[in-house]
């Protein structure tokens, strides 16, 4: 018996294997929904969260989080999002020290 989607939140997000690659963002109607609706409360609080499925129906949170302009050093101070094997590598700008850290440590509502 095979799991039905209707009426779920199914939300595929594919990311880069490497520089200048396609990323990807798959769903259904109700999964892109609940993203659009993530995105825009977002906008507003800085961040937000989408309850979303992958079609085998192991459901998980997508963050979806707001740098403003004027913290733009928090960008340099994140991990590049490349998936790809040989992508594991960080960039410094400016020459300066930076501790790399994943997305989470931007996320306030934990």
């Amino acid at each position: 018996m095979s799991w039905k989607l209707k009426g779920t939140n199914v939300l595929h997000i594919y990311a880069q294997d490497a520089w200048h690659q396609e990323a990807y963002i798959v769903g259904n109607k109700e999964g892109l929904l609940e993203l659009r609706n993530a995105i825009d409360e977002a906008l507003k609080s800085k961040e937000a969260v989408a309850n979303v499925f992958p079609t085998d129906g192991e459901g998980y949170d997508a963050y979806v989080l707001l740098v403003d302009e004027n913290e733009e050093d928090k960008f340099h101070s994140l991990k590049l999002p490349y998936t790809g094997k040989n992508m594991r590598f960080e960039v410094k700008f400016d020459d300066e020290e930076v501790n790399i850290h994943h997305p989470h440590v931007l996320v306030k509502n934990t």
